[in-house]
């Protein structure tokens, strides 16, 4: 029997879920349009009734719930295309901050190769002058009675 007192009394107990969920016309159930705000919780039976008679709010609510949504796209649309607007922005910044690194490094570069084949030249200077000062060297040592 259906706790509801519906009139059913044949409802297996395996069946009274179902009855209750899809069939019991005392079960009391939200309005479909309670998405939209329809807060009205009604008699499966009287369904029918319900949204006939409340046509005109149910539409005014989805109406009203649709402009909502269309305002707040709108409203997401403009702060995406700020966000956009800003990251191009950051990205022309950040390309002229590149081209000046990029230049910097190549000064640096060329700085670095002056001065490595700079010293190069010299180290090259002095090993070829280095067997010349080790003979005048030693040449001196010798005059001066210093080498054995």
């Amino acid at each position: 029997e259906c706790p509801n007192n519906c009139g059913s009394s044949r409802i297996q107990r395996s069946q009274l879920q179902h009855h209750l969920d899809n069939e019991c016309p005392i079960q009391e159930s939200p309005c479909p349009y309670a998405y939209a705000g329809c807060d009205d919780i009604i008699h499966r039976g009287d369904m029918n009734r319900h949204i006939q008679d409340n046509a005109v709010h149910h539409v005014t609510i989805v109406t009203e719930m649709y402009k909502r949504i269309i305002t707040e796209k709108d409203g997401i649309l403009v702060e995406l295309q700020r966000q956009v607007e800003c990251l191009e922005n950051e990205r022309e910044v950040k390309g002229r901050e590149i081209s000046v690194l990029r230049e910097e490094l190549r000064a640096l570069s060329e700085n670095l190769q002056n001065k490595t084949e700079f010293y190069e030249r010299v180290l090259h200077q002095q090993q070829s002058m280095l067997p010349e000062l080790v003979i005048q060297r030693f040449n001196q040592l010798e005059l001066s009675g210093s080498v054995p």
